[in-house]
């Protein structure tokens, strides 16, 4: 059937009124309304005289919405995949991002059919602009939970230690025992191969040089000797010297470049799984 919007502006308008005489929060609008529909009696009782008299009347019109909600939604839900492809929004291997954001897009839709109340647009606008506002909103909590997972991570990580089987395994330490038991699990028992290592942080062949007589280092506490040794290996490479100082930055950025590895292959990961929808 045709949608009359005119008629859908004037039914909303007299939910709202009646939401407002029932002192009802903006935030509980929808459970007033329904509320109101099935259970009238309990707001007739309320009233007495001209206003009783008003309700019984209203009740009869003013749930228009109802009638024409699930013809909305199907002709205008193609909107939300449209508003989702333009915002970016994309599945991930932890979590379908697009079923979590076409259910609040689709609750937008709906409150769109009942909050339609001013003639200061189209309903095709009003409705757009509604789903818009809540993929948004949904996609700054996404950002906000995997912002607060990485803070949280990097906090309570300590420096960067090494367990090292023939140099072919690394492992990260957490440095509190604070951690939720899924942080913990994550980082604990996070192994990554020199493959991620050589992929996710970039590490060139020098660079792994420097990180191999680093591990033996913390593999053999007594051996304090590494750096020596790595520079007398990098001399008779290079043909030059390079001071401790050096040394030291080249290794402090290899471990930060792992660290964001780390937390780029299993905190996506987890923020996904544990923080979408919280």
């Amino acid at each position: 059937m045709d949608v009359d919007f005119n008629k859908l502006i004037e039914t909303n308008n007299i939910c709202k009124s009646w939401s407002q005489r029932f002192k009802t929060a903006v935030n509980s609008y929808h459970t007033f309304v329904a509320d109101l529909r099935n259970n009238p009696d309990k707001y007739l009782s309320q009233l007495s005289g001209s206003e009783r008299q008003q309700l019984r009347h209203d009740l009869k019109v003013m749930f228009y919405a109802l009638q024409v909600e699930n013809e909305l939604i199907v002709k205008f839900r193609p909107m939300i995949f449209h508003i989702c492809k333009r915002l970016r929004i994309e599945n991930t291997k932890a979590v379908d991002l697009i079923d979590e954001a076409y259910a609040h897009g689709l609750m937008a839709l709906r409150y769109s059919v009942w909050l339609y109340s001013k003639p200061v647009c189209s309903f095709n606008t009003y409705a757009f602009n509604g789903i818009m506002s809540a993929l948004r909103g949904f996609l700054s909590h996404i950002k906000k939970c995997r912002n607060s997972f990485k803070y949280k991570v990097e906090s309570k990580m300590s420096s960067l230690n090494f367990v090292s089987k023939e140099g072919e395994k690394f492992e990260f330490y957490v440095a509190s025992a604070e951690l939720p038991p899924e942080q913990k699990l994550m980082i604990s028992e996070n192994e990554i191969t020199w493959d991620i290592i050589r992929k996710k942080a970039n590490l060139d062949k020098e660079e792994q040089i420097l990180l191999t007589y680093y591990m033996e280092k913390r593999n053999i506490p007594e051996n304090c000797g590494w750096r020596k040794k790595y520079l007398r290996s990098y001399i008779a490479r290079k043909g030059k010297k390079i001071s401790v100082s050096t040394i030291n930055e080249r290794l402090n950025r290899i471990k930060n470049r792992i660290r964001n590895a780390v937390i780029g292959i299993k905190g996506e990961e987890y923020a996904n799984q544990y923080c979408v929808g919280a």
